[in-house]
């Protein structure tokens, strides 16, 4: 079995005038607060925490003046990162995919092109709907959704294991 490899996290890759980054969004205060409310941390030790944080994913181009995010967990961040180590002909790939989801969201059109856009998309969901599942197609759907839950489990274990490195320098503290 092929050893997996995974991007670095800060280092820019390139595909085509798209940039790729890999980086760590911190959770906003209020669902860090409620966070770690339902986990009982105590209002002394959370003086002491950081914020914890996500992996991501962000498209720019490369001037910046397009971008869209995924989070770690999604299909759109495996796809990615699988494809930016896949060298040159998986950055040929996202550099078509990327191509693609910026035409999507900056050119409006008319609405002749708007109702063919949305009869491509109907007629697209009724061919995946329609399609029969190969029991190799159901373990690899088995098989993501395992990755999933273990990524979840990653970053639950990462701020459990962060609120009880706060919670014991917090008791050191109290003396």
């Amino acid at each position: 079995m092929e050893e997996r490899r995974e991007m670095d996290f800060g280092k820019v890759y390139r595909a085509g005038n798209f940039e790729v980054l890999k980086i760590v969004r911190t959770m906003g205060k209020k669902d860090l607060a409620r966070l770690r409310d339902m986990n009982g941390v105590p209002v002394d030790v959370r003086k002491h925490l950081r914020r914890g944080g996500l992996p991501y994913m962000t498209v720019q181009t490369v001037g910046g003046g397009w971008s869209i995010c995924f989070v770690c967990g999604s299909t759109m961040y495996r796809f990615i990162e699988y494809e930016v180590m896949n060298g040159e002909s998986g950055a040929h790939a996202l550099h078509n995919l990327f191509t693609m989801m910026y035409c999507d969201t900056t050119i409006l059109g008319d609405s002749e092109y708007t109702a063919a856009k949305s009869q491509a998309l109907q007629a697209f969901v009724s061919r995946q709907q329609a399609k029969d599942v190969t029991e190799a197609e159901d373990g690899k759907v088995l098989e993501e959704e395992k990755e999933r839950e273990a990524a979840k489990a990653r970053i639950v274990d990462m701020v459990a294991t962060e609120l009880q490195q706060a919670e014991q320098e917090g008791g050191a503290h109290e003396g």
